[in-house]
């Protein structure tokens, strides 16, 4: 099987390195108290250590996506969706939880990273023809 890796594989590359690490982060142990607080509503949907398995699939899922150029679509869908969730995760935690004030920027800098991964998912490829 050839490999060729272009700059949207690469890219997610990347951002498996990201996930996975911030996946195992939460499978690994307890959080402080502002953190629980911030992640409240997005743990009252399922305890944190199975997020936790929710990125890394997503980082694994991205690593296929990077060396299987047709998964790349659903790689990147995957990345915007889970984005997305903890970005509305941080923003309803803002809102609706005492004592986190600055959760809001938490939420917005999610939400702004799933808007660049669509920018890089249908970024063209200038590529060489063989």
């Amino acid at each position: 099987m050839n490999v060729y890796l272009n700059r949207r594989g690469m890219a997610l590359l990347f951002f498996a390195l990201v996930f996975i690490v911030i996946g195992e982060s939460y499978t690994d142990g307890p959080v402080t108290n502002y953190q629980a607080a911030i992640l409240s509503i997005i743990t009252g949907v399922m305890p944190l250590w199975m997020w936790g398995y929710v990125w890394i699939g997503v980082g694994v899922a991205c690593v296929v996506g990077a060396i299987w150029r047709n998964a790349q679509p659903a790689a990147y869908g995957l990345c915007m969706f889970l984005c997305c969730m903890w970005g509305l995760g941080y923003l309803a935690a803002a809102i609706f939880v005492p004592d986190v004030p600055r959760a809001y920027s938490g939420g917005v800098t999610w939400i702004a990273l799933a808007g660049f991964l669509q920018l890089l998912a249908t970024w063209p490829d200038n590529e060489r023809r063989r």
